[in-house]
């Protein structure tokens, strides 16, 4: 698949960062695999936190939350069995459930309902039921100092059988490189992108708060806003105009005929 002409790559961010700086951009660009020169890792740490930025971005006018990209969404399948037990990891680049889990489309029971890990833990203690999951949880992973923070899903009941689901998730994006070279957006948020990689190396670099790079970085921001919107699955829309969860908690499953909580 051919990509559009106008996508911008690491290579584009360095070379507008070097220039901004002052300094010889050629040479910027073609540390860009090595970082070996202290010019070329300097604009990379400007380019990493622009793009960061860009990912999870400022709160705007009139907004009450920063906003969610659509374009952050990827979509995992994940097998339960019965000699998998309970708990299962999630993806490495898992950051958050988009929306609920769902069984295949022949499965007469919805996919397992998204609630507190503490609710699952104490149901463990009161039943070794096996059976279908009706509900789940997300908890974070115990921390290693040898590697990133992990997550992973907590089923209730024990799976008595092998079941799929598939499910759309939040990803952690990873940063640009000389082999990575594309960032997640596309040309369509090239500029923003570009931009506020620029305003990192004015605030850090140049030792200007909030000056014209990041004014029209901020700018550019709405306008990549606008278009996602337009763009983006209408759950998204509502999510991000309402504030709200990607998806609502609401439980139909209860446990003894009391109503989990």
């Amino acid at each position: 698949m051919a990509e559009s002409t106008l996508s911008l790559t690491y290579t584009d961010l360095l070379r507008s960062v070097a220039v901004l700086m002052g300094y010889d951009d050629d040479a910027v660009v073609a540390d860009a695999s090595a970082l070996a020169t202290a010019n070329g890792k300097e604009c990379d740490r400007y380019v990493q936190d622009g793009y960061a930025q860009f990912l999870t971005p400022p709160r705007i006018q009139d907004e009450r939350e920063s906003y969610i990209w659509s374009f952050l969404t990827a979509y995992g399948s994940l097998s339960l069995t019965v000699a998998g037990g309970y708990d299962y990891d999630a993806p490495d680049d898992f950051g958050s459930l988009a929306e609920p889990m769902t069984y295949a489309p022949t499965s007469v029971v919805r996919g397992p309902e998204l609630r507190d890990e503490g609710l699952i833990r104490n149901l463990r203690t009161q039943s070794a039921a096996t059976g279908q999951p009706t509900l789940m949880a997300v908890r974070v992973k115990a921390a290693t100092l040898t590697g990133g923070q992990r997550w992973e899903f907590l089923f209730w009941p024990t799976p008595d059988a092998t079941y799929t689901l598939t499910y759309p998730y939040n990803v952690l994006a990873g940063e640009l490189t000389a082999t990575n070279l594309y960032p997640l957006g596309g040309s369509l948020h090239g500029r923003t992108i570009r931009q506020f990689a620029r305003a990192k190396a004015e605030l850090l670099g140049l030792r200007v708060s909030k000056g014209p790079e990041y004014e029209e970085a901020m700018s550019l921001l709405e306008s990549s806003i606008s278009a996602d919107r337009r763009l983006a699955p209408a759950r998204f829309r509502r999510d991000n105009a309402d504030g709200l969860d990607s998806f609502q908690r609401v439980s139909s499953v209860t446990y003894h005929g009391v109503w989990p909580t």
